[in-house]
């Protein structure tokens, strides 16, 4: 916001204890505002958790929906591109352990909308999930495991492997 409108943002936590003034960090801020020289508490800040969704991006739906992280909880999401077909690329996808916990049970890959099936749920087999596809693009893709406990997030375009006019598109 500094760049484009000259404005800097200043946040104040809405984290509050049972009881307090849900503001009173607010006034905190303002009064920090107003007398920079006065000493302040320091105000609290608060992290979302890694799985909070972010805005939709309608290009990239799967964007910020699904932590942002390829790893996380003893699993890690990959990808490979296997072949290029003109401006086609066939690739996969592999969920695996990394930690003494196999991958079991059902495990949905989440694709761009513009796939037949943009959602994809298949069984582990021997500790680990895969799914093979093509795209004429990058894409974020979002993966869920554990029973929606572990959501995984990769986004392709910026995967170094795949060409770059792929990930460009």
């Amino acid at each position: 916001m500094t760049d484009k409108f000259g404005v800097r943002p200043v946040f104040y936590s809405l984290k509050v204890a049972p009881g307090e003034d849900r503001y009173a960090n607010l006034m905190l801020l303002l009064d920090a505002l107003a007398e920079k020289d006065r000493p302040v508490r320091k105000l609290a800040t608060v992290e979302p958790p890694a799985s909070a969704p972010g805005p939709v991006d309608p290009n990239d739906p799967n964007k910020r929906q699904f932590g942002e992280q390829a790893e996380r909880n003893g699993r890690r999401l990959t990808a490979r591109p296997l072949k290029q077909a003109g401006d086609w690329v066939r690739f996969e996808l592999v969920v695996k352990a990394t930690d003494e916990r196999p991958i079991r049970g059902r495990v949905e890959f989440h694709l761009h909308p513009t796939f037949d099936e943009p959602v994809v749920r298949v069984t582990a087999d021997n500790g680990s999930a895969s799914f093979v596809g093509m795209s004429y693009g990058a894409f974020t893709v979002g993966v869920a495991l554990d029973g929606g406990e572990t959501r995984l997030e990769l986004d392709l375009a910026f995967h170094p492997d795949f060409p770059v006019g792929w990930r460009q598109r």
